[in-house]
């Protein structure tokens, strides 16, 4: 008996016990890390957190799941423009639409900066 740890255990007499081995394998945790830290799916990240909710790459993946929802919907509110034809008016319209509803999770400064900023592009744009 082992007081310490408070482990029990036999030991053939005459026979020394193996030491204990020292593993240096990685962690479950680790493995899925390391087979989704490059990959760019929100449910990559969702499973991991899933697992191992206060794992050692939670704050890591918690982070990622949040940059990849804002490309997602910056994404959504800035298509490019339908490939093989020129954007019609309804395009424009429906753009229009979304740009609009995306500002409306800005305050009215943040918002008034931001479509100064879009006005300048396409002003650019046009000359």
């Amino acid at each position: 008996y082992d007081e310490v740890t408070g482990d029990f255990f036999f030991t053939p007499s005459g026979v020394e016990a193996p030491a204990p081995s020292l593993s240096t394998s990685k962690s479950k945790d680790e493995i899925l890390w390391a087979a989704i830290k490059d990959s760019d799916t929100i449910s990559d990240f969702e499973f991991y957190l899933s697992r191992f909710p206060k794992g050692r790459y939670s704050a890591m993946a918690e982070l990622k799941v949040e940059q990849l929802k804002e490309e997602k919907v910056a994404v959504g509110v800035f298509p490019d423009k339908p490939k093989g034809r020129a954007m019609t008016v309804n395009d424009e319209f429906k753009m229009i639409e979304r740009i609009e509803s995306w500002l409306q999770r800005f305050d009215p400064a943040a918002r008034r900066r931001i479509v100064e900023f879009l006005n300048s592009l396409v002003k650019d744009e046009r000359r």
